[in-house]
């Protein structure tokens, strides 16, 4: 026996079938002994025996026996051979126990409204259709044009539960709402709690996110909801930039193969892409951006593998790559073989952070550090303009052909316009090098001007055509194509070129008239050429001045000078 149809009175029709008052309808399981599931009742009802069915235009009730579920309506039919039944208006549902009910919930039942639900006891589920609306007090609402629901049995909760047509479904969990939307919405149980699957170009939004997806997946439905977005995952992010004046807050648009959301924040998986309204795009494999809790506003950037930065700063674009740990970028730290680009210079480093100081742009590195300025518009005497070349000389070119300063360090720090270069430094030109322990580099109006530099610590610059060592050495340039004007080096200093060896405690050279003018109790040994004859001679004075040129010199002051044996003498040392 499946159901059993009972009543208080009952009339016959002209038809033959019996219309029945009271009616109370029992649908028992198939257990032995059996056991009654669910009652229906209605205050009438026409019976017609030989189609087995019982049909009302009036109201109707359903209730299980457990009080776990129940349904009103207006209008029905009950099929007694299928076990089924149908109600065609005005359609509202009550569980008291639902796939969607946490600690917080307790006792407060699930609510479905509908035009029209259909039941069928051999599949035990419950089918809603038109203007679906289903409700779990503040806490979870949808709405849909179908919903399908695994009625339950022993369990406390639907096993399964599908929704379809313009599925709308809005959440709250800690004070704050998520809106989801798409075709399609899958429930499922796993025990105490449950996960609802979205699918059929699904979105979701809160006052500050958003984002979309192939399929949306929020697991723990009953506990603490958190969820995940797969397949051509987008989501946007606002990021409040507090850490300097000026800095407005900035929208972050990210792409991936993935994502999953969690109280922490958000982690990106496969193919990520990011770009930001503040002038900046990446792209990795790999990024989590950690949110704070109160505010709910990015506060940290991770980005890992294959990754690739490019920033619009004063018009100029910047190219990075390297891990990323930063702080949405505005303050961004760049690890693992870590590269900086731009048309003006490209840096490498074990560790590379950009910082954004109101309206500046800073760069900071260490570890195996490698400054590149490519094509500088260098005068034919090089960076450090040591060379015999004569001064009429054309400089170098713009272009492919033009001159590169490559800088190595440990660290350094490039910020208004200067450029700070510490430990283990070597500069390198196309004439020659400098190695100190510490550089400062003013630049002009780009990198690839050069207004002055600073170095210190066993300076040593060599070139083709000598060397120079001393303990600072200070550089002015015209700032247009980089001509060293003047060069200053103070104590230790010993200057070696192919005639001669100056010493003293400061030598100022004249670039453009090639002239050095030593003091300090400066000695100068130099090779004397006169007809066929060679001197080899030693002067010391107050002042010398060696032109370069002509390899003469001038004294001023006291002076003395003798000839030294004409021994070969070697000045290239």
């Amino acid at each position: 026996m499946k159901t059993l149809l009972t009543g208080e009175g009952a009339e016959q029709l002209e038809s033959g079938a019996l219309l029945i008052s009271k009616v109370k309808i029992q649908i028992f399981d198939d257990q032995t002994p059996p056991k009654t599931r669910m009652v229906i009742e209605a205050p009438e009802c026409v019976f017609d025996s030989r189609a087995k069915n019982a049909s009302s235009a009036g109201s109707i009730a359903l209730k299980s026996t457990d009080g776990r579920f129940s349904i009103e309506g207006e209008g029905f039919m009950w099929n007694q051979s299928i076990s089924s039944l149908t109600i065609s208006n005005k359609v509202e549902t009550f569980i008291s126990r639902t796939a969607l009910q946490s600690d917080t919930s307790e006792g407060i039942p699930i609510q479905v409204k509908a035009n029209h639900f259909v039941y069928s006891k051999d599949t035990n589920f419950g089918v809603y259709s038109g203007d679906v609306e289903a409700q779990e007090g503040d806490r979870f609402k949808m709405d849909c044009q179908r919903l399908e629901v695994e009625l339950p049995e022993e369990e406390n909760a639907p096993q399964r539960i599908v929704a379809t047509g313009a599925v709308k479904i809005e959440i709250e969990a800690e004070d704050r709402r998520t809106y989801l939307e798409g075709s399609e919405a899958h429930y499922q149980s796993t025990g105490e709690t449950g996960n609802l699957r979205l699918v059929g170009e699904p979105t979701w939004r809160t006052d500050l996110y958003s984002g979309k997806g192939e399929q949306i997946e929020i697991r723990d439905l009953n506990l603490q909801p958190s969820f995940s977005v797969s397949g051509a995952a987008v989501m946007t992010l606002q990021v409040a930039n507090s850490s300097s004046v000026g800095d407005a807050d900035q929208t972050i648009s990210l792409q991936a193969n993935g994502y999953e959301l969690k109280e922490s924040g958000a982690e990106f998986s496969g193919n990520v892409v990011a770009s930001s309204d503040a002038g900046w795009d990446l792209s990795s494999q790999y990024l989590t951006a950690a949110i704070e809790k109160e505010t709910q506003s990015v506060t940290k950037i991770v980005a890992k593998e294959d990754v690739k930065i490019q920033q619009l700063v004063d018009g100029k674009k910047i190219m990075a790559s390297g891990d990323v740990d930063g702080g949405a970028l505005s303050d961004a730290l760049i690890v693992g073989n870590a590269v900086v680009e731009n048309p003006e210079f490209q840096s490498r480093a074990d560790r590379i952070q950009l910082q954004r100081q109101g309206e500046d742009e800073v760069v900071a590195a260490d570890g195996h550090v490698s400054f590149r300025i490519p094509r500088m518009p260098f005068g034919k005497r090089g960076f450090l303009g040591l060379s015999m070349r004569n001064d009429s000389e054309e400089r170098l070119p713009d272009g492919d052909n033009a001159g590169e300063l490559v800088i190595t360090a440990d660290q350094y720090r490039l910020a208004n316009g200067v450029g700070q270069f510490e430990g283990n430094v070597l500069v390198k030109d196309s004439d020659g090098s400098m190695s100190c322990r510490t550089l400062r580099i003013g630049f002009g109006d780009s990198t690839r001007t050069i207004r002055s530099m600073s170095a210190m610590g066993n300076v040593t610059v060599i070139n083709p055509e000598g060397k120079l060592s001393c303990h600072e050495l200070e550089g002015q340039f015209n700032g247009t194509d980089n001509r060293l004007v003047r060069l200053v080096a103070t104590d230790a200093v010993e200057f070696r070129r192919v005639n001669g060896v100056a010493t003293g405690t400061r030598a100022v050279f004249d670039v453009l008239r090639q002239e050095v003018e030593l003091t300090g109790e400066p000695e100068l040994r130099t090779r004397i050429v006169k007809g066929v004859l060679t001197q080899n001679v030693l002067t010391i004075a107050d002042v010398l001045i060696w032109d370069q040129v002509s390899n003469t010199f001038k004294a001023r002051g006291r002076y003395r000078s003798k000839t030294l044996p004409n021994a070969p003498v070697n000045y290239e040392r």
